[in-house]
């Protein structure tokens, strides 16, 4: 109940086109979001009401805004994008990770390598979205937690805050972190849902040619997709009332820019030389190479348990690419990682006074979340200055693409 007095301090007007501004109009487009009922993923908004439905997943339209200066004008950049939100649920992961793996150890292992770093979404608030960090299995819906109120279990605060019954009690609970508060808070595997596509599902041919149709629009189409959402924004009330009381106008037209195209000249790979925009440019480099790197010394690392997968597909493939490129490396050091921590275990493998000139990594888990992905790529690139290639595990299993990989490698 204490009053306080502020005292605001005149200094000077912020330009409209200045780097001040520019977080003001970020700010301004951010409450006009705010009234148009979005959820956010990332920098990123989607549309839940405008979605469409193939097989078990959702697809929800959705864009990335930029507010920048361009030419002398204060422009609004929509990066048009879809997200996929799946009808499984993180509760259906782990019964299909249990009913894959006898032993608790097992269990808990690869619910961890699936789950962590994953998005999920929760419709019971409002769909909003987490990132997990780990699977709590020393948790369940009948554990107890503090609130201001008084100690409650979390199946108890759910049936009264949500009116949500938690059917299986003995669920393990999911551990985020909260994006405002930064405090770690625990979520029901069952009220989660997956976002995001899985390695079987990229695997569909007929699947990814059906969801391509609402994901990959020409040009025209993103055209109309922009102007329809401006649209949309100066149509809706709360809208009106922020742009009124803000005294910026936002115009649905887009701005036309004049653009130049270069010359892509000429790529040279050994006696042939074509153009670098040819449709088949991806044949014509499998061939010796112009100029060749001379490597004495690169290793392997790779997951104890996926010894044979690295030898019979990895490696062979490998030396079936090195004929093409007429191009001789030395076999690798192989140096298998057990279960833990990767990053410890290859400080201890790799001499300082003998770096490998470079590394290949064969990881764990699934798409755009390999098993310590990123601590890896800070060991190599920041602390070592090694370059480095993590390839994952699911690639190289799939015979379909792997020679494209290895070609890249």
């Amino acid at each position: 109940n204490e009053k306080y007095t502020i005292k605001l301090t005149w200094i000077t007007p912020v330009e409209s086109k200045s780097v001040e501004a520019m977080a003001m109009y970020n700010r301004f487009f951010k409450t006009l979001l705010s009234h148009m009922k979005y959820t956010r993923f990332g920098r990123s908004y989607f549309d839940p009401h405008a979605g469409n439905r193939i097989k078990n997943i959702e697809l929800w339209p959705g864009f990335e805004p930029t507010i920048k200066i361009c030419n002398s004008q204060i422009l609004l950049n929509l990066n048009m994008g879809t997200k996929v939100i799946r009808s499984e649920t993180a509760y259906d992961v782990l019964l299909k990770i249990k009913s894959q793996n006898k032993s608790n150890e097992d269990l808990v292992s690869k619910a961890q390598l699936t789950l962590t770093h994953c998005t999920v979404l929760t419709k019971y608030n409002n769909h909003k979205t987490y990132t997990i960090s780990c699977v709590d299995f020393s948790l369940t819906p009948q554990s107890k937690f503090d609130t201001k109120m008084g100690s409650i279990t979390y199946y108890d605060y759910y049936k009264q805050k949500y009116n949500v019954i938690i059917e299986d009690v003995k669920q393990p609970l999911l551990t985020a972190t909260d994006k405002n508060t930064k405090k770690s808070i625990k979520l029901i595997p069952k009220l989660c849902f997956m976002t995001g596509l899985t390695d079987e599902m990229m695997a569909d041919f007929q699947f990814m040619k059906e969801m391509h149709r609402y994901t990959l629009g020409k040009a025209q189409a993103k055209m109309k997709e922009n102007i329809s959402l401006l649209s949309g924004i100066l149509a809706n009330e709360g809208c009106k009332s922020e742009i009124k009381k803000w005294g910026i106008n936002l115009v649905d037209k887009p701005v036309t820019l004049t653009g130049k195209q270069l010359d892509p000249g000429n790529m040279r790979v050994f006696r042939d030389e074509f153009c670098a925009t040819d449709q088949d440019i991806d044949r014509k480099v499998q061939t010796q190479m112009y100029s060749k790197p001379t490597i004495q010394n690169w290793t392997i690392f790779y997951a104890k348990s996926s010894e044979s997968l690295v030898m019979n597909n990895f490696i062979n493939i490998f030396h079936q690419c090195m004929n093409t490129f007429k191009i001789q490396f030395p076999k690798p050091r192989m140096i298998p990682l057990q279960r833990g921590d990767y990053v410890s275990q290859i400080q201890m493998a790799i001499n300082p006074n003998n770096l490998p000139q470079f590394v290949v990594c064969i990881l764990q888990g699934q798409k755009g979340k390999g098993f310590q992905y990123n601590e890896l790529k800070t060991l190599f690139n920041h602390t070592l200055g090694i370059p480095s290639q993590m390839i994952l595990e699911g690639t190289i299993k799939r015979d379909k693409g792997i020679r494209s990989v290895i070609n890249k490698v």
